[in-house]
């Protein structure tokens, strides 16, 4: 690999170390992938006169940001004909789809990864769990590994497969007997078996791609995990013991919504979280989507076991989840990443804007906490997100013996017109940056990105094929089952409008009705 040298105004060393972290005038040092030496630019340039060099005094250069959940959909959700709604009716519209060609997932993919890594990302972990047969399992997984490859981003993919409940959080059978007559067949055969991968093959599959990409750090396989509402005890179990024995981790939504926090008090008597720890779910190898419904105690559980949470505000704002409270779990300890989870406010993968909307979301009405700054937000998008990837001691950070995962972000319009002296470089990266400013984005010291573009595959051609491809997608069985959905859904809502919401003490009070 080609020695380079990474010149910037500003090197953002570490965000977990806030100003101390934040280097003036300096350079780096590239080497076999990793950052081997910091200095002055011109220091290392008379040691290595032959490195190219990349960046110039106009930049910030940041640690890669890592999207620490997505679903890697380069057709939106919306695109699909899925509307945003409360995440229990939405959800209903994905499914027991039909499997996708090889070339479709892998075109849909690249198309999502072109966002991503416009916007900054250099790592993606990637949350699935279909309902397919092994085959078509196979075959999509295959096809979606081979696209991150191509485009040189980091990728961390949860892989899972789920055993109950294919209509609400009961039992089918039991809420299909109490729907009217007329309803009962279009429940029946929404919720009808379909051939999937059972836990076992799954689980098989998984050590398969584990084993084989075990020796790089660019790609790793975790295994999905949902929250009790859709994965038994068993299941959660069996998951457990196959991560701990494969050395790798556990990663997926959890306490997403209000339902999926009244399940488990329903069910056992007491929190998802609870459970979880009861089942030795809990551990740095474990995080967690979402977590809006995090109870203190549930947060207490977190820190003390290290387990991460990931902070979706987007996702949560579209799908009417609320809003995770992250300012206390980061008084707490927990370490809380940041994902954009697909559903971004511009369905646009934009890392730059979740980081502004997880910056301003959580400015409390009575001041009863400290507020994010451009600090915790930056952190979440690197550094923790390490953490959550499994990856803490390769990237995260910009520091000697770390990859050289690097965004160089042009300064010239974040800073202009002028820029108060007490206004630091950080703080104009996270308010004003955009994908547009963004010059260079670099992964183990390769280039993916060049003043926009990516390096690895012709983004103009990926669309146009994407395009062409989804021009010719038809798919009768699943135009037929969304119109039985739509049917069932209203029944779906009165189910959960019927539960007995316990009385709630926000941690946030927004507004007031007297």
């Amino acid at each position: 690999m080609t020695e380079m040298l990474v010149k910037a105004k500003y090197i953002v060393s570490n965000p977990a170390l806030r100003e101390k972290g934040l280097l003036t005038d300096r350079a780096m040092y590239i080497n076999d992938a990793h950052i081997t030496e910091i200095d002055a630019f011109h220091v290392l340039r008379a040691k290595y006169p032959d490195a190219q060099v990349i960046g110039s005094d106009n930049h910030i250069a940041v640690p890669g940001f890592i999207d620490a959940h997505n679903h890697g959909q380069g057709v939106t959700t919306i695109a699909h004909g899925t509307h945003d709604d409360q995440l229990e009716a939405w959800v209903h519209y994905w499914p027991g789809r039909s499997p996708r060609s090889a070339e479709e997932v892998h075109f849909d993919s690249l198309a999502a990864i072109t966002r991503q890594i416009q916007s900054g990302v250099t790592t993606s972990m990637r949350h699935d769990t279909p309902s397919l047969p092994l085959e078509a399992y196979k075959t999509e997984t295959e096809a979606i590994t081979k696209a991150y490859e191509l485009s040189g981003i980091r990728f961390a993919y949860a892989l899972g497969t789920t055993d109950q409940f294919r209509l609400v959080y009961e039992d089918n059978d039991k809420f299909i007997a109490r729907l009217p007559r007329e309803m009962q067949a279009v429940a029946q055969e929404l919720a009808a078996p379909i051939e999937k991968l059972s836990v076992d093959e799954c689980l098989a599959f998984v050590q398969d791609l584990h084993t084989r990409y075990r020796h790089t750090t660019r790609i790793n396989f975790l295994l999905g995990v949902i929250g009790p509402q859709w994965d038994s005890d068993a299941i959660l179990t069996k998951l457990r013991d196959n991560a701990q024995a494969l050395g790798t981790g556990m990663h997926g939504p959890l306490l997403e919504t209000l339902y999926q926090k009244m399940y488990p008090l329903r069910e056992f008597g007491h929190s998802a979280v609870e459970h979880f720890y009861r089942l030795g779910m809990l551990g740095r190898n474990y995080s967690a989507a979402h977590g809006v419904w995090l109870t203190e105690k549930d947060m207490d559980y977190f820190a003390a076991s290290g387990a991460t949470v990931i902070h979706c505000p987007s996702s949560n704002l579209r799908l009417h989840s609320g809003i995770a409270p992250v300012p206390m779990m980061l008084a707490k300890g927990v370490n809380v990443a940041l994902g954009v989870d697909s559903e971004g406010i511009n369905d646009n993968d934009d890392m730059l804007q979740e980081m502004r909307l997880a910056l301003m979301l959580h400015r409390h009405p009575r001041n009863a906490f400290r507020n994010l700054d451009e600090w915790d937000v930056l952190a979440m998008a690197t550094i923790n997100g390490a953490r959550a990837v499994l990856l803490e001691d390769h990237i995260g950070t910009l520091e000697v013996g770390k990859e050289a995962d690097i965004v160089l972000v042009q300064l010239d319009r974040i800073t202009a017109s002028y820029l108060h002296p007490t206004v630091g470089p950080v703080a104009a990266l996270v308010h004003h940056a955009q994908p547009r400013d963004i010059d260079f984005v670099m992964v183990a010291g390769k280039v993916i990105v060049r003043q926009g573009e990516p390096t690895q595959f012709d983004q103009r051609q990926v669309r146009a094929t994407l395009n062409h491809i989804m021009v010719e997608v038809n798919r009768p069985a699943e135009r037929h089952a969304d119109a039985l959905r739509a049917q069932l859904i209203p029944h779906i809502r009165k189910y959960y409008a019927d539960w007995n919401v316990p009385a709630l003490s926000p941690i946030y009070l927004m507004n007031s009705r007297s």
